[in-house]
Protein backbone atom coordinates (compact mmCIF):
# COMPACT_ATOMS: atom_id res chain seq x y z
CA UNK A 1 0.00 0.00 0.00
CA UNK A 2 1.42 3.71 -0.93
CA UNK A 3 0.27 6.88 0.35
CA UNK A 4 0.74 9.78 -1.90
CA UNK A 5 -0.01 13.08 -0.86
CA UNK A 6 0.17 16.94 -2.25
CA UNK A 7 0.88 19.73 -0.43
CA UNK A 8 2.39 22.89 -1.12
CA UNK A 9 3.20 21.76 -4.79
CA UNK A 10 5.05 18.72 -3.81
CA UNK A 11 3.99 15.47 -3.97
CA UNK A 12 5.33 12.98 -1.13
CA UNK A 13 4.98 9.25 -1.84
CA UNK A 14 5.63 6.55 1.27
CA UNK A 15 5.43 2.89 1.01
CA UNK A 16 3.51 1.06 3.63
CA UNK A 17 6.73 -1.61 4.68
CA UNK A 18 5.15 -4.27 7.25
CA UNK A 19 2.19 -4.22 9.72
CA UNK A 20 3.43 -6.13 13.32
CA UNK A 21 1.22 -7.94 14.88
CA UNK A 22 -0.23 -5.63 17.13
CA UNK A 23 -0.98 -3.67 14.14
CA UNK A 24 2.06 -0.87 14.42
CA UNK A 25 3.03 0.06 10.40
CA UNK A 26 6.00 1.01 9.27
CA UNK A 27 6.30 3.16 6.38
CA UNK A 28 8.85 4.38 4.37
CA UNK A 29 9.71 7.65 1.80
CA UNK A 30 9.81 6.90 -1.80
CA UNK A 31 9.54 10.38 -3.59
CA UNK A 32 9.33 13.74 -2.60
CA UNK A 33 9.27 16.51 -5.17
CA UNK A 34 8.11 19.25 -6.17
CA UNK A 35 6.16 19.88 -9.60
CA UNK A 36 6.36 19.98 -12.35
CA UNK A 37 7.77 16.57 -12.22
CA UNK A 38 10.42 14.67 -14.79
CA UNK A 39 9.25 11.53 -15.95
CA UNK A 40 11.23 9.32 -13.71
CA UNK A 41 9.50 11.11 -10.44
CA UNK A 42 6.26 10.34 -12.29
CA UNK A 43 6.84 6.46 -12.61
CA UNK A 44 7.17 6.11 -8.80
CA UNK A 45 3.95 8.44 -8.22
CA UNK A 46 2.05 6.74 -11.07
CA UNK A 47 3.44 3.04 -9.24
CA UNK A 48 1.71 4.26 -6.16
CA UNK A 49 -1.39 5.13 -7.78
CA UNK A 50 -2.06 1.80 -9.05
CA UNK A 51 -1.39 3.12 -13.37
CA UNK A 52 0.50 2.41 -16.36
CA UNK A 53 3.76 4.44 -16.69
CA UNK A 54 3.36 8.45 -17.62
CA UNK A 55 1.47 9.39 -20.50
CA UNK A 56 3.82 11.86 -21.73
CA UNK A 57 7.70 11.62 -22.30
CA UNK A 58 8.26 15.08 -21.15
CA UNK A 59 6.82 15.47 -17.55
CA UNK A 60 3.94 17.19 -16.03
CA UNK A 61 2.96 19.86 -13.64
CA UNK A 62 0.56 19.63 -11.25
CA UNK A 63 -2.30 20.73 -13.23
CA UNK A 64 -1.72 18.52 -15.84
CA UNK A 65 -1.32 15.92 -13.21
CA UNK A 66 -4.50 16.44 -11.22
CA UNK A 67 -6.30 16.43 -15.14
CA UNK A 68 -5.18 12.56 -15.41
CA UNK A 69 -6.09 11.86 -11.99
CA UNK A 70 -9.94 13.06 -12.70
CA UNK A 71 -9.73 11.58 -15.98
CA UNK A 72 -9.30 7.95 -14.52
CA UNK A 73 -12.28 5.98 -12.97
CA UNK A 74 -10.02 3.84 -10.48
CA UNK A 75 -8.52 6.85 -8.62
CA UNK A 76 -9.83 9.57 -6.63
CA UNK A 77 -8.24 13.38 -5.28
CA UNK A 78 -9.68 14.18 -1.50
CA UNK A 79 -9.08 17.62 -0.65
CA UNK A 80 -8.17 17.29 3.14
CA UNK A 81 -7.87 20.27 5.61
CA UNK A 82 -5.13 19.21 8.50
CA UNK A 83 -4.81 21.22 11.42
CA UNK A 84 -1.75 19.73 13.87
CA UNK A 85 -0.33 20.01 17.40
CA UNK A 86 3.21 18.47 17.62
CA UNK A 87 4.52 17.25 20.79
CA UNK A 88 6.56 14.42 22.38
CA UNK A 89 5.46 11.39 24.70
CA UNK A 90 8.22 8.78 25.89
CA UNK A 91 10.62 9.98 23.03
CA UNK A 92 7.70 9.81 20.53
CA UNK A 93 6.90 12.24 17.81
CA UNK A 94 3.27 12.93 18.29
CA UNK A 95 1.01 14.37 16.24
CA UNK A 96 -2.84 15.14 17.53
CA UNK A 97 -5.08 16.45 14.14
CA UNK A 98 -8.47 17.45 13.26
CA UNK A 99 -8.86 16.35 9.67
CA UNK A 100 -11.78 16.98 7.13
CA UNK A 101 -11.82 14.58 4.62
CA UNK A 102 -14.40 15.76 1.54
CA UNK A 103 -16.71 17.66 4.16
CA UNK A 104 -16.15 14.46 6.73
CA UNK A 105 -14.32 15.79 9.81
CA UNK A 106 -12.28 13.14 12.37
CA UNK A 107 -9.58 13.52 15.24
CA UNK A 108 -6.62 11.49 14.53
CA UNK A 109 -3.31 10.62 16.73
CA UNK A 110 -0.09 9.55 15.08
CA UNK A 111 2.79 8.44 17.39
CA UNK A 112 5.71 8.03 15.48
CA UNK A 113 9.47 6.12 16.86
CA UNK A 114 11.95 4.15 15.03
CA UNK A 115 11.25 1.95 17.98
CA UNK A 116 8.14 0.03 18.14
CA UNK A 117 8.66 -0.63 21.89
CA UNK A 118 8.75 3.48 22.53
CA UNK A 119 5.45 3.51 20.14
CA UNK A 120 3.78 0.83 22.09
CA UNK A 121 4.65 2.91 25.51
CA UNK A 122 3.93 5.83 24.01
CA UNK A 123 0.40 4.93 22.67
CA UNK A 124 -0.48 2.88 26.22
CA UNK A 125 0.14 5.84 28.17
CA UNK A 126 -2.11 8.15 26.10
CA UNK A 127 -4.89 5.24 27.13
CA UNK A 128 -5.13 3.86 23.02
CA UNK A 129 -3.78 0.75 23.56
CA UNK A 130 -6.28 -1.71 22.20
CA UNK A 131 -7.93 0.89 20.07
CA UNK A 132 -8.18 0.38 16.23
CA UNK A 133 -4.92 1.90 14.22
CA UNK A 134 -6.47 3.39 10.83
CA UNK A 135 -3.86 5.08 8.44
CA UNK A 136 -5.07 8.25 6.66
CA UNK A 137 -5.22 5.73 3.12
CA UNK A 138 -7.52 3.47 5.22
CA UNK A 139 -9.57 6.19 6.24
CA UNK A 140 -10.21 7.71 3.27
CA UNK A 141 -11.30 4.66 1.57
CA UNK A 142 -13.29 3.76 4.37
CA UNK A 143 -15.26 7.53 3.65
CA UNK A 144 -15.07 6.96 -0.33
CA UNK A 145 -16.97 3.48 0.15
CA UNK A 146 -19.63 5.18 2.17
CA UNK A 147 -20.42 7.92 -0.25
CA UNK A 148 -20.26 5.21 -2.83
CA UNK A 149 -22.64 3.53 -0.57
CA UNK A 150 -25.30 6.58 -0.58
Amino acid sequence: MDNPKIRNHTIDVKHLLQIDAAGLEQWAPVLKAAFPLTVDELTPVFRALGLDAPPAPGGCDLKRFLQIVEDNDRIHAASVHKVRDLFDVNGCAVEASAVTVEGEAFRTLAVESPDPVKVREAVASLGLWGRENVSYVKAMQRIEAGRRLV
